[in-house]
């Protein structure tokens, strides 16, 4: 992280590889003053307390609008910002003030983090990781407050679609779907508040699958107990229990009535 350059890739340009540049993003928080930054043909004014994100580019300068203008510049990995956010349009190209509290919290600590660099030792890996989290929380959160449903539809959209092409996996869970879309699990359970939760989706979704199975005829020779666990079901008996419950007949009898 750098602070006070008057060209933002300066002292950053020699950290990356050419060919690696696309794999990051160029975070930049404004400490005091303002600055005018233009990057990829867009001009942005950041002012004390807010923070941007750019394309990284060696072509991107940092004109500044007062005498004495402090900012911190950093480098992080796009894929582990961009994993909450449905799209790039959505985090480039704008503010995110530190008016709310996750904001505020993020802005903070990562201030103190540069601050506190040289002492951090063989733990700044971890204080680290801990930054990139509260990062993608902040951005989030700012992104739902604009963008409402639509954003809320859209992770709904990629996670049921990663459910439904890992629905034979015995270990997909809510934590395993987290770490796929490299968010928490009480993120996930907080984009779904308001409909079916997901671990509820996982568990409908396999109990589904096996019954299109015992209702296809060409499936007939596949015993209960292999089409239960090539769903991702591990345990017969807790599959014929909850299949059961779902669907108020047996696994055996409802493919016999189904068949028949």
């Amino acid at each position: 992280m750098v602070e006070n350059c008057n060209r933002l890739t300066t002292d950053l340009a020699d950290v990356l590889p050419p060919e690696d540049s696309q794999d990051y993003l160029m975070m930049v928080m404004q400490l005091s003053g303002e600055v005018r930054i233009e990057n990829r043909g867009h001009t942005n004014i950041l002012r004390p307390g807010t923070l941007g994100l750019y394309r990284f580019s060696r072509n991107c300068d940092a004109l500044y609008a007062e005498e004495g203008a402090r900012q911190l510049v950093g480098i992080v990995p796009r894929q582990e910002l961009t994993a909450r956010t449905p799209s790039m349009t959505n985090i480039l190209q704008r503010q995110f003030p530190h008016d709310s509290a996750v904001c505020s919290l993020a802005f903070n600590f990562l201030t103190g983090l540069y601050e506190s660099a040289e002492h951090l030792g063989m733990t700044r890996p971890e204080m680290s990781d801990v930054a990139i989290n509260l990062l993608q929380v902040a951005i989030a959160e700012q992104v739902v407050g604009s963008e409402g449903v639509s954003y809320r539809d859209k992770i709904r959209v990629r996670v049921r679609g990663y459910v439904d092409r890992h629905i034979h996996d015995p270990n997909l869970s809510v934590e395993s779907v987290a770490a796929a879309m490299r968010c928490s699990s009480r993120h996930l359970q907080a984009i779904f508040a308001d409909q079916e939760p997901l671990g509820r989706y996982i568990w409908r979704t396999r109990l589904e699958r096996c019954a299109a199975v015992l209702r296809e005829p060409g499936c007939a020779a596949l015993s209960i107990t292999e089409i239960a666990f090539s769903m991702g079901f591990s345990n017969a008996s807790h599959f014929s229990r909850a299949f059961k419950a779902r669907f108020g007949a047996s696994p055996k009898s409802y493919r016999g009535c189904a068949l028949h």
